[in-house]
């Protein structure tokens, strides 16, 4: 069975991408043991761009479904709150996220580039992430 992380290495193979963008081996969302809570999550943007923001602060998430036939709605979001910051994400099987999220214990997230959700995997069921918004929260 092929894994992300695979057919990730033979796209870049195929397409060796001009910018900076993340390798096959870096992609995945890592997701702490059972049991282990994280410090903090770490987004990283496809420009490399970078936040790291405490799980103390975390204030709750919310999970959006796809919605087939509306633009810029076919992908799932999930939106998670922190007490200065709210964290959009959007991308594909995105629900298999929140049980980390709501445990604690996701770690990273890496933003792909968009072609990554025509990979066989991510249509089984492997998360993609394609698009981090981190904006300040409206007090």
């Amino acid at each position: 069975m092929s894994t992300l992380d695979d057919e990730l290495a033979e796209l870049e193979a195929k397409e060796k991408p001009s910018t900076g963008e993340a390798s096959a081996s870096a992609v995945m969302n890592r997701v702490a043991a059972h049991g282990t809570v994280q410090a903090g999550l770490l987004l990283v943007k496809r420009d490399k761009k970078q936040w790291a923001l405490p799980w103390a602060h975390f204030g709750g998430a919310e999970y959006f479904p796809a919605e087939a036939g509306v633009a810029d709605a076919e992908l799932e979001r999930i939106e998670i709150t922190f007490l200065h910051k709210l964290v959009t994400l959007q991308g594909r099987n995105l629900a298999a996220l929140m049980r980390p999220i709501k445990e604690l214990r996701l770690d990273s997230v890496l933003e792909l580039p968009v072609r990554y959700l025509e990979a066989e995997s991510v249509h089984k069921g492997e998360t993609a992430v394609t698009r981090i918004d981190v904006v300040a929260e409206r007090r």
